[in-house]
């Protein structure tokens, strides 16, 4: 699309000026359609580019503002943006193979489920405190992973479990070495749960998030796994500090 620096008003010989450099979805066709452009307007929203207007584009309720991630995702079905975070690291890793079985942990709201379906021809268990919506060819369970009897249902459900993985975080309070104690927390518990049930040359994906306590939870993780790296994905937002454990080959 042809990028628009003005915006003609047709009764007028004249240009306005935009003066604001933020806008909301519904400022903009407001704007259209009173300058007689509205014929410019495409299907969906994810047609805007970030510079369309010379500004950014906030969509309601989002403190990040245009996120053309989180718009793909919405285009392609997916229910989160971490979906491509999954198919990345698969790119780059291969964790999953076509007949895996796939324990995802923190599963909800199953943006990984979904990409997790159509890389293996085996079976897909997801698990959250959370209820999750239901998904073809998945089978879900709602509970706690340091649950004996979920980690018991799973082995029911599976039998072998051939690949962990966890793209959970607690809910953050804003302190930072208190939060960061809770996700290296539950980090630890993941890590767990995949040395319980996984088979011995399984994979494991977590993650976490860079501090002083990570370097602790990589030499744990090495302790159990053959090949142990970390990743950062391009669909990472700017500014986070947040990155994967790719641990392949469980000891056993």
């Amino acid at each position: 699309m042809r990028r628009i620096t003005n915006i003609k008003d047709e009764n007028t010989t004249g240009h306005f000026p935009i003066k604001k450099r933020v806008f909301t979805y519904s400022s903009i066709l407001n704007r259209i359609s009173y300058t007689g452009y509205s014929h410019i307007v495409t299907r969906t929203f994810r047609d805007f580019s970030p510079d369309l207007f010379g500004g950014t584009i906030r969509t309601m309720g989002s403190q990040w503002g245009y996120d053309r991630t989180h718009l793909r995702a919405k285009h392609e079905g997916y229910r989160s943006r971490a979906a491509y975070k999954l198919l990345e690291i698969q790119h780059k890793f291969a964790i999953i193979r076509p007949d895996d079985n796939i324990v995802d942990l923190g599963a909800a709201p199953g943006s990984w489920l979904q990409v997790e379906r159509t890389l293996t021809q085996a079976k897909v268990v997801g698990i959250d405190l959370n209820p999750i919506a239901a998904l073809d060819g998945v089978e879900t369970i709602e509970g706690d992973l340091n649950d004996p009897e979920v980690q018991k249902k799973v082995l029911t459900l599976l039998g072998v479990v051939n690949v962990v993985v966890c793209d959970a975080s607690p809910k953050l309070s804003g302190h930072k070495s208190y939060d960061q104690a809770r996700i290296i927390e539950l980090n630890e518990q993941a890590l767990a749960f995949a040395c319980k049930v996984s088979k011995q040359g399984g994979n494991f994906v977590v993650k976490s998030f860079q501090g002083t306590d990570f370097p602790e939870l990589y030499a744990m993780t090495k302790q159990h796994y053959y090949s142990v790296k970390t990743c950062i994905t391009r669909s990472t937002r700017k500014g986070s500090t947040e990155l994967y454990i790719v641990a392949k080959n469980l000891v056993g």
